[in-house]
């Protein structure tokens, strides 16, 4: 009960990535242009995320933004505060 996400009994187990199978696919995937960049490239070209303070900082993988970056975030946890409060 304090397990949260538990696998459903129908997901077949498996030791690598070709033995996952297909269960679902929804949505359309986008076509992206030929030389188009992550989001962790796009964010340290532009400055707005230090992964590599963050994980010098804490240790693990939690980001340190920065600028722009920091403004960004901190709107859309506003955002979704206040969107999450009028359901």
């Amino acid at each position: 009960m304090k397990l949260p996400n538990i696998p459903s009994e129908k997901v077949p187990a498996g030791r690598n990535p070709e033995d996952n199978v297909m269960v679902r696919d929804g949505g359309s995937k986008p076509n992206l242009p030929v030389g188009a960049l992550p989001h962790w490239e796009l964010a340290r070209k532009y400055d707005l995320i230090n992964f590599e303070l963050g994980n010098k900082i804490t240790g693990s993988g939690f980001p340190v933004y920065k600028g722009k970056g920091a403004k960004l975030q901190r709107a859309l946890i506003q955002y979704l505060n206040i969107y999450h409060r009028s359901w």
